[in-house]
């Protein structure tokens, strides 16, 4: 589970579905993935960890998560990976 800030859920997320997308852009091509929010918890739960296998996310990477205003429940999201050097974070947009 991936805890989301109660006021970026009620600023950016509709309470009459649960469901979310997120994007992810390589550069040349997008990929969705469809998860569920939980508005008791806080939390993008279920498809989650689809999400986090399919973008191969390791302990230390960095989500940024971007309303996407044209699109309801829809999240653009940022990959900064960790690579344990001087310069610890890559970009991946």
């Amino acid at each position: 589970m991936q805890p989301i800030p109660a006021w970026f859920a009620q600023t950016h997320l509709s309470r009459k579905h649960e469901g979310v997308m997120l994007l992810v852009s390589d550069g040349k091509v997008s990929k969705r993935w469809n998860v569920n929010y939980s508005w008791k918890s806080s939390h993008l739960n279920g498809g989650w960890l689809k999400f986090v296998r399919g973008n191969f996310l390791e302990v230390g990477d960095i989500c940024v998560f971007e309303a996407v205003k044209e699109e309801l429940n829809t999240l653009k999201v940022a990959i900064r990976r960790h690579r344990g050097d001087a310069d610890p974070y890559v970009y991946v947009d």
